[in-house]
């Protein structure tokens, strides 16, 4: 039996010092890495991380385990005893590898039975790495492994105690894991590639890793490459289940033999407290909360199977088939004197003819039950004991939602929340009724019963009535939601796919200079926010936030905005702003969906292919009209004052001002409002608010309404520049009390942030009749085509 001697003959990986909180950062390639020999570099790449000065060099380890491919397609698994830079490796299972040349491949599972494959889920080593994959090729029996791919690092803080995090979910365009497209390369490059773009899981055990202040480091194996749309998911155990999701829009390089770091805090929200129970169905059936406490017991009158939980992580979740059920014990019991919540995730196709219980409390003598259930064609219905409460809408479209059930002692109401926001509820009227007391609970059905089916997860239960901002914060802790202000805020946020996000509402535009006082405090007080709402929409351009026909699916809560976009993509604009108990806006934003825009470049510098507010490149892309220094949106509209056939609005909204100038903290109390004065050329009434230049050539200002990265051009940046298109403005405006735009469509006018510092009231615009710049007024509107920062 041939043994063999096992070497790794690149340099240790690297580290990468650039890094910042809450963003995926961007990390240059590093040289092809210096190919030693084995009898001159003894610190060479290998399977387990240690560090040396500012770098990692990595050793063998005890149990290692390769697999060796001769040239007759024999194949052996060889392991090791030893932990060294030099280690022996014996035949453990398989064939003698004996007829040279060999090809060997580490771990041995990355040989995939001649498929090599990078492996979709990894497992989570302290300081340290499990496998990174290697490949070897050679006409003896010693081997020099080189790497094969990089690493990607995943720094995690918290602030809060005792959180642990569960997993890490990287997702890109390109692959993370799968099989390998280049394996028969691999003797010449061993940059390896995969085909599609499969993710890749690190699992760090049902315990979970305790995470503190000091940031902990979770390594991840992934192939070299330059990714896109590259997407962090930390899912966090300790009863919360919360979940940060971070994307970058920047380009991210990973070199074989390189450390790329990224960044994710959780710090500043606190847990919810109160929780009792709590099933996740990771794997397993355990309550994860109560020791000692009665664990879910599968009732064998049906089958009830794991499956993929609404991270598309499998045996994660619980799938119910119609006829099976899980008995919790007396979790679910309650006296009067308690409220109580019980939260699940669910996701059914099944339009359930007659009553299918979620959860239920069987009833006995002497005293009643609870439940929450399924009726109908899928409404969701609350009861105790005579009070009942239906939802008006149905959930049976194959999506997961968060049900959340409150029944609170001190109010006398009970309320149903799906997906954070309450949908319906009842009052008790004649007193708390409800004593569940030694009672049997079940998941799925009623005792003989009423069964469920369709997909279930994380069960909790708490011992009190959690408040509306609880709600909305256990919905954004538990679902994969994109904060789009991560990195940087603005007042316009771009989404160019499907799913839930949030935004910062605490912060002006993006939290820099505010030219009105010369300072960044540009904060403002979450105590003062009472809520949310949608001021206007583009209708025809399809809907940015999701509506489900009596109201947008958009919630505030602990600082955020939060808001889901329909299920299928569709191009569209939206503006919401938050307000306080008064009604008063605060502030207002855009959410712009539109397709990933593309560039072009003018005097060096790389401009947006469409203007601001545009959903696309075609007959859709003139965008927004902006008064100048104004981050306020209003929508386009031709010479005969009828709004753009493919821009159209509920034009009702908009109004005009007439004939009186204003301020700016006006303007931000009424972002609908079209201030057009009766004399000079500026919709600003003070000399202060002139000379202060909201809009800014040198820096970006709270009030550009350009998305994060983007600004507003000056002058230089956009003279001569050619193939804009006609956005129908050319001054004038509808004097009617009815805003609907205004303007020549045959002249495409562009803003610039530059001012006639001769002329305060005067601003300078671009027009592509062949006027090139000139000094407009700024009470005007015209677009505004986006620079890169």
């Amino acid at each position: 039996m041939k043994r063999f001697f096992v070497f790794a003959a690149l340099a240790a990986i690297s580290l990468s010092a650039c890094q910042q909180d809450l963003e995926i950062e961007e990390n240059k390639l590093p040289g092809e890495a210096v190919v030693f020999t084995a009898t001159t570099e003894s610190s060479a790449t290998k399977t387990a991380l240690s560090e040396n000065g500012d770098s990692y060099d990595v050793v063998w380890c005890s149990g290692d385990q390769i697999t060796v491919v001769d040239a007759s397609a024999k194949v052996g698994v060889y392991s090791t005893t030893g932990t060294t830079t030099r280690a022996d490796f014996t035949k453990e299972s398989g064939d003698d590898a004996e007829t040279a040349p060999f090809k060997a491949w580490y771990p041995a599972s990355v040989y995939n039975d001649g498929t090599p494959a990078l492996p979709e889920v990894q497992t989570y080593v302290e300081g340290n790495i499990s496998g990174s994959p290697m490949y070897a090729e050679s006409s003896t029996n010693t081997l020099e492994f080189k790497n094969i791919v990089g690493i990607i690092r995943v720094n995690v803080s918290s602030t809060q105690s005792n959180l642990k995090v569960h997993r890490i979910i990287l997702s890109a365009d390109q692959g993370l894991s799968g099989e390998i497209s280049n394996a028969a390369s691999l003797s010449t490059d061993f940059a390896a590639t995969v085909s599609g773009t499969a993710g890749v899981t690190l699992d760090c055990g049902e315990e979970g890793v305790e995470i503190g202040s000091t940031a902990k480091p979770f390594h991840i194996a992934v192939p070299a490459n330059t990714y896109t749309g590259l997407k962090v998911t930390v899912v966090t155990t300790e009863g919360t289940f919360q979940v940060r999701t971070l994307k970058s829009d920047k380009t991210i390089e990973v070199g074989r033999s390189q450390i790329s770091d990224i960044t994710v805090s959780f710090n500043g929200i606190a847990p919810v407290s109160n929780l009792i129970h709590h099933w996740p169905f990771n794997g397993s059936i355990k309550d994860a909360v109560a020791e000692g406490a009665i664990d879910a017991v599968e009732d064998l009158t049906g089958q009830i199977k794991l499956t993929s939980d609404r991270f598309g992580n499998p045996e994660s979740a619980y799938s119910f088939d119609g006829n099976a059920r899980l008995a919790i014990g007396q979790a679910g019991s309650f006296d009067k004197s308690t409220s109580f919540t019980f939260n699940a995730w669910i996701n059914t196709t099944y339009k359930h003819q007659n009553e299918r219980c979620l959860i239920r409390t069987d009833a006995g003598s002497g005293d009643t039950g609870w439940y929450v259930r399924m009726v109908s064609n899928g409404n969701i219905q609350i009861w105790e004991d005579g009070y009942v409460a239906t939802s008006p809408a149905t959930y049976t479209d194959g999506n997961w939602h968060m049900v959340t059930y409150i029944r609170d002692v001190d109010q006398l109401v009970g309320k149903l929340y799906v997906d954070g926001s309450e949908v319906c509820s009842y009052v008790m009227s004649g007193g708390v009724r409800n004593v569940a007391n030694g009672r049997t609970h079940y998941l799925g059905s009623r005792g003989g019963g009423e069964f469920y089916r369709g997909a279930m997860d994380d069960v909790r239960l708490y011992d009190k009535a959690l408040s509306v901002d609880e709600i909305a914060a256990l919905y954004g802790q538990s679902c994969e939601i994109e904060d789009l202000g991560a990195a940087e805020t603005a007042n316009t946020y771009m989404v160019s796919e499907p799913g839930k996000y949030r935004f910062k509402a605490t912060v002006k535009g993006n939290g820099g200079l505010d030219p009105l006082t010369g300072t960044t405090a540009t904060t403002i007080d979450p105590a003062r926010i009472a809520g949310v709402k949608v001021l206007w929409e583009l209708y025809g351009q399809g809907r940015a936030i999701r509506h489900d026909g009596s109201a947008y699916d958009i919630s505030y809560s602990d600082g955020y905005v939060y808001f889901s976009t329909p299920d299928t993509f569709t191009p569209g604009d939206a503006c919401v702003a938050i307000y306080d108990s008064e009604g008063t806006i605060l502030w207002s934003w855009v959410i712009w969906a539109t397709p990933e825009p593309s560039t072009m470049t003018h005097n060096t510098k790389t401009f947006m292919d469409r203007n601001l507010g545009a959903i696309n490149v075609d007959n859709c892309m003139r965008g927004f009209l902006f008064e100048w220094g104004r981050k306020d949106a209003f929508s386009a509209a031709n010479g005969g004052y009828d709004v753009y056939p493919y821009v159209p609005v509920a034009s009702f909204v908009f109004t005009h001002s007439n004939g009186s100038a204003s301020t700016m903290a006006y303007t931000v109390t009424h972002p609908t409002e079209w201030i057009r004065p009766s004399t000079g050329y500026s919709w600003m009434s003070s000399a202060s608010e002139y000379g202060a230049k909201p809009w800014r050539a040198d820096v970006k200002t709270i009030y550009d309404p350009c998305p994060a990265g983007w600004r507003i051009p000056t002058k230089e940046n956009i003279t001569g520049i050619t193939g804009l298109p006609n956005t129908g403005i050319c001054g004038g405006y509808d004097p009617s009390e009815t805003y609907k735009g205004f303007g020549n469509p045959d002249r495409g006018y562009y803003w610039t942030a530059s001012t006639d510092d001769g002329d305060d009231d005067r601003a300078y615009a671009f027009c592509n009749d062949g006027r090139d710049i000139n000094h407009w007024g700024q009470d005007q509107g015209y677009a505004i085509r986006p620079v890169r920062e």
